[in-house]
């Protein structure tokens, strides 16, 4: 085959990337199954948190899925999206009005492209973009849809109706809990949390909302996604090996995974060694009820009683007080099997001594009148 003359392959590439810019929703695929399945989520929970490593492309597929929203479009690269109905708000949370100019704000514009839009400015700062939806018919950007920026700790988000949100990073909690009241009545308000776990300052409220919520079917309307650098197939991998360079030191595994990290103090336990556990884990079959005193609870169970096998169940009480800070430990009960030396099941939550007492022995009874 004759191969096409330099100048032919300069003026392809060029229509592409004006096609690109004249609709990149249209133009856009997906660089992993984790941003596909992220898509997914919107339409199936209420809200989803995507724990990625930087540059796993998290940001970006928030962006390209929002504006594709705004826009009322009814695929995203062939993956269904939530129908919001046009012309729609949607609330985009930030850190800081600089540094989202140089990513989150940035990127939604480059998911917007050329597509028809009024970038509402306060002095310099972009705090709104207006976005023609696919089948308005109107030139005046005030009938189309917006797409709001919100600087934490800069504005109330109190008294707002909105049909999506998006933070950025994980959230300063009461805003965020002040975001998921600001859907409309009787619509769907899909909401999601794009985050590089690094401050522990920052994740620890969102992590311990979302316990839980790892599983396949999530919990309570909410689920967490896990994408790793190495998902992203957009990437080289001589691009990879340079990050793992520059990435080398204490936040290496928020990085490169999507791992929480603290650095307030020492692990004292062994990396590898946790790391090895935390391969053989899989989730449990959650079981639900209340105890004698009120208190609601769920545990997770890893098989049925096996005839013959001795069973240890160790139960540690707390102050039986869960305050929002959570500075009070939460009780837990483990049942060990003697003979394989394997856990069978698991509680953690809050509750009174006495209710922990009666779950204990209830387990006890339940696995072969274990010790």
């Amino acid at each position: 085959m004759k191969p096409k003359p330099h100048g032919t392959i300069a003026l392809l590439a060029e229509r592409g990337l004006s096609r690109f810019r004249a609709d990149p929703i249209e133009a856009f695929r997906f660089s992993s199954d984790a941003q596909r399945r992220f898509v997914a989520c919107l339409s199936e929970f209420d809200e989803t948190a995507l724990q990625a490593a930087n540059q796993a492309g998290k940001t970006t597929i928030a962006a390209y899925a929002y504006v594709a929203m705004s826009r009322g479009c009814g695929l995203l690269d062939a993956e269904a999206l939530p129908l919001l109905g046009t012309p729609n708000v949607i609330g985009v949370l930030v850190k800081g009005r600089e540094m989202a100019k140089e990513s989150v704000i940035k990127m939604y514009r480059q998911a917007i492209g050329a597509w028809p839009h009024h970038l509402e400015k306060n002095g310099n700062d972009i705090a709104a973009i207006w976005l023609q939806p696919n089948r308005s018919r109107s030139d005046e950007w005030r009938d189309w849809s917006c797409i709001r920026f919100f600087v934490e700790g800069g504005q109330s988000v109190a008294g707002m109706r909105l049909d999506a949100v998006h933070a950025d990073e994980p959230p300063h909690w009461p805003t965020w809990q002040e975001l998921r009241m600001r859907g409309r009545a009787n619509r769907r308000f899909p909401r999601s949390i794009t985050f590089t776990p690094i401050d522990k300052r920052e994740w620890r409220p969102l992590r311990d909302d979302f316990v839980g919520c790892e599983r396949p079917e999530g919990r309570d309307g909410k689920i967490v996604l896990r994408m790793s650098i190495y998902d992203n197939k957009a990437l080289s991998q001589a691009h990879l090996r340079s990050i793992e360079m520059a990435s080398k030191g204490p936040l290496q595994k928020a990085k490169l995974y999507g791992d929480y990290v603290d650095l307030t103090g020492t692990n004292p336990f062994d990396a590898k060694g946790l790391e090895l556990w935390e391969g053989r884990c899989v989730p449990g079959v959650v079981v639900e009820g209340i105890t004698p005193g009120g208190y609601p609870f769920d545990y997770e169970v890893w098989g049925k009683p096996q005839e013959g096998e001795g069973y240890l169940v160790v139960a540690d009480p707390s102050a039986g007080i869960e305050d929002e800070a959570h500075d009070h430990d939460p009780a837990g009960i483990v049942v060990v099997a003697r003979g394989s030396k394997t856990v069978v099941a698991r509680y953690n939550g809050y509750m009174s001594s006495r209710d922990l007492g009666w779950l204990g022995a209830k387990l006890a009874k339940e696995w072969n009148r274990g010790l």
